[in-house]
Formats: C-alpha cells, structure tokens, sequence
C-alpha cells in the first residue's frame, strides 16, 4: 500500500496552506499563584506557528494509540474509577505527585523506540510520523 490509499496525505493540503500561513512560535510564562513561591508556568503557544498543522497530524495519529493503551488516564474521573476497584485497607496509603511538566521534556530519541514499537504493523505510516517528529523537533 502507499500513503494515498492508507489515507496519510489526506490532511496534506492543510498543512501545507497552514504552512505558507503561519508564523513561529512564541514564548511566555504564566505565574502558579497556588505555589509558594510563586514560580512561572512555561508555555510555548504553538498555534499559529509554522509547524501547528504537521503537529496536530501527528497527534491525531499518535492519539488512536495511546488512547488504547492499558495506562491511559483520560482525565481525573478516569483515576477515581480505576481506584474505586481496590479493596481500600486501613494501612494502605495513597500518595500523590505534582507533575512539574509532562511531554515537552520527553527527550524525541526516547520516545522513538515506543513510535516504531506501537506503529510496527504499520511500517509506511511510521515512516511518516518520524519523518515529521524530525522536522518538528
């Protein structure tokens, strides 16, 4: 099969109009005002930058996986639901984590592995997705 009948190059007019649109990205932090000290929130505001389309393509194939997965969390209900079938004991203690940032800090080298790992029966889309994680990254 090739990338027109798998249906990869059907958003590919998007992202290339996307493309001549658009603009880089920028740069700016927003203050945790619930920390002490108050410290700064990164944020990268992508979506009008030149990349945004061929972004949004991975993450729509990246999203078919992950949503499969046996450790996806869609949201915080999700938790709750997961935990409300443990048998809860009184020496059992359940402890918490404040992520201080997710994904933006995964090396690409180290998620490579996981890509080709999950997209291994499909070899042409795989191609694709690295060929574009390398020209976003």
């Amino acid at each position: 099969q090739d990338a027109a009948s798998l249906g990869i190059l059907d958003s590919l007019p998007i992202i290339i109009h996307e493309l001549e649109e658009k603009g880089l990205a920028y740069f700016y932090a927003m203050p945790k005002l619930h920390k002490n000290p108050i410290k700064p929130r990164p944020i990268v505001a992508s979506t009008g930058a030149i990349f945004h389309g061929l972004s949004k393509w991975v993450d729509f194939f990246l999203q078919k996986k992950v949503t499969h997965t046996s450790t996806y969390l869609r949201n915080s209900s999700d938790l709750v639901s997961l935990l409300s079938h443990f048998e809860r004991k009184p020496h059992h203690i359940l402890v918490s984590f404040d992520a201080t940032s997710l994904f933006t800090t995964i090396p690409l080298a180290a998620a490579l592995p996981a890509i080709r790992h999950y997209f291994r029966n499909e070899p042409l889309l795989c191609s694709f997705i690295l060929k574009a994680l390398e020209i976003i990254n």
